[in-house]
């Protein structure tokens, strides 16, 4: 086990129905993940595999975050949430080589997710500016790139991670004020091979779905997409559209 990267995932119970399909996917695509492997919850346990770190009341995403984060002692984190339901086998070595560069100390955030328009196409322009010269794979954000500072799936420095975060946060202010405040600097990379760490959001197997399979407290299509191709029949129902309940 690699104890200098933690892999996260950041959770909240109100979700928790989320958690045995993510497992499903995770187990499945990443079952020789290397790294010690951590859910931040309020009072539940994770799924079987993972630990468990207990923040306590849900009051805003970014104190759940940050209570939780604070507890980890890896230099690096991996970054997922628990609707990010992975879809295709994880490429292991490349995730490691990536997370050598941020252990390094070369980078300070890599996401795994390529630039994308709406028709699923990866076109690094809409948010890179160039390739990084010490790995021809990862290219250099944007100062002014909507995500610079990305959730979705991404390699951190820890210490950079939480340096972004406020108590009262919800995921799409931390993205944008991150993003802001970030700016200045190369140090933030972002792959375009889109294979790396497959999720639902533009990559196949649902080319036409483009969102994570919780938007805004509700189940998405994208979550019954994902039961219909791996066959998953959950001990609860999911509804298109119906709020997520514990």
């Amino acid at each position: 086990m690699n104890n200098n990267i933690t892999l996260v995932v950041g959770a909240v119970d109100k979700y928790s129905k989320a958690w045995e399909i993510f497992a499903h996917g995770f187990n499945k695509y990443w079952e020789d993940c290397p790294y010690r492997k951590v859910f931040i919850t309020n009072f539940k346990d994770a799924p079987k595999g993972f630990e468990t770190i207990k923040v306590g009341e849900d009051h805003s995403w970014g104190e759940t975050a940050r209570k939780g984060i604070e507890q980890i002692d890896s230099d690096v984190i991996i970054y997922l949430m628990e609707d990010y339901w992975i879809t295709g086998y994880v490429e292991t070595k490349t995730i490691q080589e990536f997370a050598d560069i941020v252990v390094k100390g070369k980078a300070d955030h890599i996401r795994i997710l390529p630039p994308a328009n709406s028709d699923g196409d990866i076109i690094p322009e809409l948010e890179l500016k160039c390739r990084y010269p010490e790995d021809k794979r990862l290219w250099i954000f944007k100062d002014d790139a909507e995500y610079r500072c990305s959730l979705a799936t991404a390699i951190w420095n820890r210490k950079i991670f939480l340096k972004f975060i406020k108590d009262g946060m919800n995921p799409w202010e931390y993205e944008h004020q991150a993003g802001i405040a970030s700016r200045g600097n190369d140090r933030h990379l972002c792959v375009i091979n889109p294979g790396i760490l497959v999720w639902g959001w533009r990559t196949n197997p649902y080319p036409k779905v483009k969102n994570s399979c919780i938007t805004r407290g509700k189940w998405d299509i994208s979550a019954l997409k994902y039961l219909e191709v791996e066959k998953i029949t959950p001990t609860f129902e999911i509804i298109e559209g119906a709020e997520v309940k514990e």
